[in-house]
């Protein structure tokens, strides 16, 4: 078995994830962003089609196949979200909703690679990406922006764990829970994801110098 991860980043440091996906082609600074607030799996994100949105419910319905339980799901989405992804598909209302090359669906390993080449350090014949100094002293996967999330709606929001678990869209934690307990919590989902859009907007996707909202833990979720 491979090293266990456990990189997690601050609301700082997820700050400047947001700002440089800006660098990246549109779509791609979408999802990254969308990696954020959602805290879905890459693959969830590249693969999202237009048809499985509902935003002006502000819901993403990942249906069975697409998850990686093999569970439907319901994403609730923050409002900054639903503003990416509006922007993102437009008029268009079929087919994939982050769109890649040649009118393609976005690929999982590309945003892999995106988030690697944001980190690049600085060589002979390259100046390095725009996160060079924090790849450098916190190297960090895609993976590690859904763990960072989720983290800060715990430690930040306090959140519950059963509500962050049914967020992420987790197998629930024993076959007994999995048989009997089926609720999916969604108002506290709902809540959270309403607080944790708040909590982005005033500490992840503000401009640097903007003056931002002093942090204070808010009542758990």
């Amino acid at each position: 078995a491979g090293k266990r991860r456990e990189t997690t980043l601050t609301l700082e440091e997820l700050r400047e994830v947001w700002e440089a996906a800006g660098t990246l082609t549109p779509s791609m600074a979408a999802a990254v962003r969308l990696l954020i607030l959602t805290g879905a799996r890459r693959a969830e994100v590249a693969g999202m089609a237009i048809e499985d949105l509902g935003l002006a419910a502000g819901e993403w319905r990942l249906p069975a196949e697409r998850t990686k339980t093999g569970t439907a799901r319901t994403v609730h989405l923050p409002a900054q979200a639903v503003a990416i992804l509006r922007e993102q598909t437009g008029e268009r209302t079929t087919g994939p909703a982050l769109v890649g090359r040649e009118s393609s669906p976005l690929h999982s390993d590309s945003l892999t690679t995106a988030v690697k080449r944001l980190q690049r350090q600085p060589g002979k014949r390259s100046k390095g990406g725009p996160l060079s100094a924090l790849g450098k002293r916190k190297p960090f996967s895609v993976h590690d922006l859904r763990r960072s999330a989720a983290t800060c709606w715990g430690e930040s929001l306090g959140a519950a764990p059963h509500v962050i678990d049914a967020a992420l869209g987790h197998a629930a934690r024993n076959a007994v829970t999995a048989t009997y307990q089926r609720q999916q919590y969604a108002q506290e989902q709902r809540e959270l994801m309403r607080r944790w859009d708040a909590l982005v907007s005033d500490h992840v996707a503000a401009a640097p110098g903007e003056t931002v909202t002093p942090f204070r833990r808010n009542q758990p979720a």
